[in-house]
């Protein structure tokens, strides 16, 4: 990691080279993972970087990926409200993460700005484009989500998904051949636990928590 970072402070592509080949040479560990999420943005962004990048994803995705048994667990839970911005975008963007429904991304999202203080207008932003409103529960939309302070401000479109999710398959069908052109993420592998298992009361802090 140290070479990484001096890298980046000299700007030497052939320095991101070589410490990506050391990572990239055996199975990396969680720990080395967890680290290679919070290096800066130069590091980061590197083209020779971007394998071990995948990597250090798949690693914590096979940790905590399950986000209903991550958020059961105390010590995980921290880990997931532990992660840089981008690590976690790229955990709820990865192929391999589970939930019970989209309504427990919107959770974890919440509770994760929640301890950054409300987090920033670009971080509320990046987190609204990781998950989707169409295939979230109505009553968690309607009752919670759209009733936020962030992410009505980021998702523009609320107010259609709103009545989407709400309505019945004739009419949803209606909507979709409309000029609406909805953002669209494909749903997420479901996890064998339920939602509840994971629930507003394992993410305490959220703005939500309570409701």
């Amino acid at each position: 990691m140290q070479v990484m970072l001096l890298a980046d402070r000299l700007q030497a592509p052939a320095c991101f080279k070589c410490a990506a080949a050391v990572l990239t040479a055996n199975t990396m560990e969680h720990g080395t993972a967890m680290a290679v999420s919070s290096l800066p943005p130069g590091c980061l962004e590197s083209p020779a970087f971007k394998r071990v990048i995948d990597a250090a994803a798949s690693v914590v995705c096979a940790r905590l990926g399950d986000l209903e048994v991550a958020l059961a667990d105390a010590s995980m839970r921290q880990e997931l409200l532990d992660l840089s911005l981008s690590a976690l975008q790229r955990l709820l963007q990865h192929k391999d993460t589970r939930a019970a429904s989209e309504n427990t991304v919107f959770w974890l999202a919440d509770a994760w700005l929640a301890q950054r203080g409300g987090g920033g207008e670009q971080e509320q932003a990046a987190l609204a484009g990781c998950f989707s409103l169409l295939i979230a529960s109505s009553l968690c939309l309607l009752t919670v989500m759209c009733q936020g302070e962030w992410l009505p401000r980021h998702w523009r479109d609320w107010v259609l998904a709103a009545a989407y999710v709400a309505a019945p398959p004739d009419v949803q069908k209606r909507i979709l051949l409309s000029k609406w052109q909805p953002v669209r993420i494909a749903k997420r592998p479901a996890s064998p636990c339920k939602e509840g298992d994971a629930g507003m009361g394992h993410v305490a802090g959220g703005h939500q928590a309570g409701v």
